[in-house]
C-alpha cells in the first residue's frame, strides 16, 4: 500500500518526473540520448511498475505504472519544463525532500533504490568502446544517487558491500 492520501498531486508529479530526470541526466551524459538507452528506460520501467514484488515497492510500482500507462503525455510535459529550464538537481531535490518526510521510509528507500537501478540500466544500453558504462555516466549515476540520499550505499542498483540500506 502507498501513501496515496499523503501524498497531493504535486507530489506524484514531482515523483512521476524523477525517472524522467534520471534518464536525461544519464542519457545525455555522454553527448547525446541513443535510442537504445529510449528502450532500455522503457523496458525497465514498464518491468518495475509490473514486477516489483518485495513488500516496499507498492511506491515503485505506483510510479513506474502511472509512466507505462502514458509515458507520450508525461514526456511530453517534462519535455516542456526542460526547455522552460526546469533543472533535474531540483527535481531530485525535490523527490529527496518529500520521500525523506514520508511515514513508510522503507518505500521511500526502494524507491532511490530503484531511480539508481534505472539509471545503471540505462547507462548499460549503450556502452561505449567495450565499457558498461562512460565515464560521464558514472558520475551523472553518483550525482542521482547523492541527490537521493544514497551516496555510496548504493553499486549497480544494489546495496554496497557491507553498507546497509535499512531507514533509520
Amino acid at each position: 500500500m502507498t501513501d496515496h492520501n499523503i501524498l497531493s498531486d504535486s507530489d506524484w508529479d514531482v515523483l512521476v518526473a524523477v525517472p524522467f530526470a534520471v534518464l536525461l541526466l544519464v542519457g545525455y551524459a555522454d553527448g547525446g540520448l541513443a535510442p537504445a538507452e529510449r528502450r532500455a528506460f522503457a523496458a525497465i520501467v514498464d518491468e518495475m511498475g509490473t514486477g516489483a514484488r518485495r513488500a516496499d515497492d507498492p511506491l515503485v510500482r505506483e510510479v513506474m505504472g502511472r509512466i507505462s500507462r502514458d509515458p507520450g503525455q508525461i514526456m511530453e510535459r517534462l519535455d516542456g519544463q526542460v526547455g522552460a529550464g526546469l533543472p533535474f538537481y531540483e527535481v531530485l531535490a525535490a523527490a529527496r525532500t518529500l520521500l525523506d518526510a514520508m511515514p513508510r521510509q522503507a518505500q521511500a528507500l526502494a524507491f532511490k533504490e530503484a531511480m539508481v537501478h534505472l539509471a545503471e540500466g540505462v547507462a548499460r544500453a549503450w556502452p561505449i568502446l567495450g565499457r558498461r558504462r562512460s565515464v560521464e555516466e558514472a558520475r551523472s549515476i553518483r550525482f542521482i544517487s547523492d541527490q537521493l540520499g544514497l551516496g555510496e550505499r548504493v553499486v549497480d542498483g544494489r546495496p554496497a558491500p557491507g553498507r546497509t540500506t535499512a531507514a533509520a
